[in-house]
């Protein structure tokens, strides 16, 4: 039997829904959320992500571009 471990990331805003999907992947024994990204400097999902022991941080594209990586 297989027992391969679906590992997640999770983007977001704000991050409101997050604590919903680890709520709904901690009972299931495959799936495990690795990182988190959010688009939004400021984020209470980042916050909690870190608290959680998930990787987490933020992206944004045009600064992402613009300091050419």
């Amino acid at each position: 039997m297989n027992h391969r471990i679906l590992r997640i990331g999770v983007l977001i805003g704000k991050g409101s829904r997050l604590p919903a999907i680890l709520k709904c992947t901690k009972g299931l024994s495959n799936t495990e959320v690795v990182v988190v990204i959010s688009y939004k400097e400021e984020s209470a999902g980042v916050e909690l992500a870190k608290e959680k022991g998930i990787e987490s941080f933020f992206m944004r594209w045009g600064r992402w571009k613009k300091e050419g990586k």
